[in-house]
């Protein structure tokens, strides 16, 4: 391994005493570097170091306090001599959060490196309201001067900093892991073996134990994991520990003693974690602070440490947490827990629980432990080194991305010229010496103007008539007149945005994993009014239905996906697009190159952002041809349909039959059954709507049922209309049809 370059690296916190800011410390002394942590403080007496790295006081604040907070950070940013002090000769400045982030960049200076570290995003950031659009501008100037995002799960980048701030800069994913890389052969700890006596668990006199460590914060929490205790009647005990947060718990002493069979053993350290794992059976990785929120995003400590020492997680499953879990096949993944872990636990057996542990002891060491190679790659790339194997193998791997002479990529384009000269731009970039296609369907405002004034400035830029107004035309009539030479095709949407360096990202997917294609998750943005309430209807459950490549998660083979990446002589060897799909083309391709042998990767590295109809009736539009595209698919391939998708076939004739009753009710209010199933199915959507905007605390997503409501309708009436000839006429659906 090359040898690091020793940096002076100036670490701004939020909290001195705050048990993450020492394991950040900790991380980059070990990487070689000397760190000076300058922050505030909230308990006590500032302490003169952190991780042993000197430490500077900036002056207290309170947790929950926020008002006061700010007063000494605007004192702060009055008068920063003792700021300017401790940053003078740092080459890295890195801030811990927002009041940090404001802070580095009022005193750096040119040539220093700036790394934002976000780890929570607070509720304040995420409304619709003066404050929260304040707050997001500051921190969007704050940024713009700066080198990386420092995060700690992926769902923080793409459905906040991407797809509410409008973020596409640089990002770097440094998970919660346990450190293992003082372990000079590269081993983690051994998992610890539980004090617990196996053949007595389950039992009255050893009930199941349950965990609650680190960061007390819930109120939610506590009092579920009481009545859980309370309701188990001393079959299920709870153990307490961390540091409860004052803001939340006025005497947490207390309300602790106010449950049966729970305790609470105060703080502890790195220390005391076999002690702790080593006497309980599940760890509990549930967080409702910020619910739908930051809880929802999170990938929290204890998830990696309990399963690091043996203990069994619980978590919701819908969450960002229960996710991660579900990816490697443990933990306990759960709805509500007050209704179902009492019931699950007093059933459990032994051979039951040990199959549990078994599970959480197969989940990869790479995905639980910071191992010496990640390590010394996360270091180097924080304060802007390459020098460990895994920067350079990942350098040489570029050099060939770099130069993308055998990279084509197209974009379809009509009447985008609010999207078009910023896309040009990142592509042109990007990617030096690939041929960029515009495939131009006819526009009628300047978009064609656009993309031939930069081919007239950039010879990789060129411009081409698609007659045919398609998409998929488009694409196949780039490939044909300026495919030859390439080896890869990637199709470019304008009407979205992309994370930088987004073709590099899609090329290394598709050498890693051997894959003939890539598709990538799209997440949906939109403004206030009618496209907001339809981004939020279409980046929810009632809206994509679990779609994968409308969900992050981890990467993955899969059938279909959000179209980026192919192999150009796989494509042509299919056909290219059929070109009378005007809609669902994309997964009538990937039926066919997964029938020639194709692998399609989902890469969720890439994540895209799309934005959608601004009307109903563009909407509307939109789904009807999305629903005949589907039907075309199965009358071509008798392709199975997901329930996600055969459920809203019925919206139609549901509608049809309650308008009929409403029509006939003068006749006979008996009539009224028949609109039910439709009142029924409405009531449902708008509920979900404001629940939406509640969890989003944005009042134009209220909307988002109604969206959802024209999108189920229009799919469902445009896959009904593309049928009606086998309907009306008994034509059975082509098995094959000529291309």
């Amino acid at each position: 391994m090359a040898q690091m370059q020793r940096a002076r690296i100036a670490y701004l916190v939020h909290d001195l005493q705050d048990a993450a800011v020492a394991r950040r410390v900790a991380m980059l002394r070990d990487g070689g570097h000397d760190v000076r942590v300058l922050g505030f403080f909230r308990r006590g007496t500032a302490p003169r170091e952190v991780a042993g790295a000197a430490a500077v006081s900036l002056g207290r604040t309170r947790d929950g306090a926020l008002l006061a907070r700010l007063f000494t950070v605007v004192f702060a940013l009055l008068f920063p001599a003792a700021v300017l002090r401790g940053v003078d000769d740092a080459k890295v400045l890195i801030a811990r959060n927002l009041e940090t982030l404001v802070l580095a960049a009022r005193v750096r200076r040119p040539g220093q490196r700036l790394v934002y570290e976000c780890l929570d995003i607070h509720r304040l950031m995420l409304g619709r309201g003066f404050v929260a659009r304040a707050l997001r501008w500051v921190e969007r100037r704050a940024m713009e001067g700066g080198d990386l995002l420092l995060i700690s799960s992926p769902h923080f980048r793409d459905a906040y900093f991407r797809c509410i701030c409008g973020y596409l800069g640089p990002a770097l994913l440094a998970e919660n892991k346990v450190p293992a890389y003082r372990d000079q052969a590269g081993q983690p700890p051994a998992q610890v073996v539980p004090l617990l006596r196996p053949a007595r668990m389950g039992t009255v006199e050893a009930p199941w134990v349950i965990g609650w460590f680190g960061m007390l914060r819930c109120r939610r929490t506590l009092a579920m994991l009481g009545r859980i205790a309370r309701d188990g009647g001393g079959s299920i005990r709870i153990v307490i520990a961390g540091k409860p947060s004052p803001a939340e718990f006025h005497d947490f002493a207390a309300q602790v003693a106010a449950w049966p069979h729970v305790s609470y053993i105060g703080p502890y350290t790195s220390e005391d974690l076999p002690r702790l794992f080593g006497g309980i059976h599940f760890i509990w990785a549930i967080d409702y602070f910020e619910e739908g929120l930051n809880s929802a995003w999170l990938l929290p400590n204890r998830l990696y440490e309990g399963i690091a020492y043996g203990a069994v997680p619980i978590a919701l499953g819908e969450v960002a947490t229960g996710q991660w879990l579900a990816q490697r096949g443990a933990g306990v993944r759960l709805r509500d827990p007050v209704d179902e872990l009492g019931t699950l636990l007093s059933a459990l057996t032994l051979p039951e629980y040990l199959r549990l542990r078994a599970e959480v002891a197969d989940v990869a060491r790479r995905d639980v432990f910071l191992l010496p190679d990640e390590h010394a790659a996360l270091v180097a790339q924080i304060t802007g080194a390459s020098v460990s194997t895994m920067v350079e193998r990942e350098d040489a791997q570029g050099e060939a991305v770099r130069d993308a002479s055998d990279v084509l990529i197209v974009i379809p384009c009509l009447n985008e010229e609010a999207h078009l000269p910023g896309l040009l731009a990142q592509q042109v970039a990007d990617n030096p010496g690939a041929r960029i296609v515009v495939a131009d369907g006819g526009s009628q405002d300047r978009s064609r103007e656009i993309a031939l004034e930069w081919a007239q400035k950039h010879p990789c830029v060129h411009l081409l008539n698609n007659p045919a107004g398609l998409q998929s035309a488009g694409v196949n009539l780039a490939v044909r007149s300026l495919g030859k030479g390439a080896s890869w095709i990637v199709r470019i949407d304008a009407h979205c945005s992309y994370p930088r360096q987004y073709v590099a990202g899609l090329l290394r997917a598709a050498v890693e994993h051997d894959a003939t294609s890539v598709v990538v998750p799209m997440m949906t943005q939109g403004d206030e009014g009618f496209q907001s309430a339809v981004a939020a209807a279409q980046n929810s459950l009632l809206g994509n239905g679990g779609a994968p490549h409308r969900n992050l998660g981890r990467g993955r083979f899969v059938d279909h996906g959000h179209h980026a990446l192919f192999d150009l002589s796989l494509f042509m060897k299919a056909g290219g697009y059929d070109e009378s799909f005007s809609h669902n083309e994309d997964a009538e391709l990937d039926y066919r190159l997964r029938g020639l042998g194709g692998r399609i990767w989902l890469e969720p590295s890439q994540a895209i952002v799309y934005y959608p109809r601004r009307s109903p009736g563009r909407l509307l539009r939109q789904y009807l041809g999305y629903g005949r595209g589907r039907a075309q698919n199965w009358r071509r391939h008798r392709m199975p349909m997901a329930l996600r998708q055969a459920m809203p076939l019925a919206i139609a004739p549901v509608v049809v039959l309650g308008m009929l009753g409403a029509a006939m009710a003068a006749l006979t209010p008996l009539c009224w059954v028949m609109a039910l199933p439709m009142i029924g199915w409405a009531i449902l959507c708008c509920l979900y709507g404001v629940a939406l905007a509640w969890r989003q605390r944005r009042a134009s997503v209220l909307y988002a049922g109604v969206a959802a409501m024209i999108m189920h309708l229009g799919w469902s009436m445009g896959f009904l209309y593309e049928l009606r000839p086998f309907v009306v006429r008994g034509m059975k659906p082509n098995a094959t049809a000529s291309r």
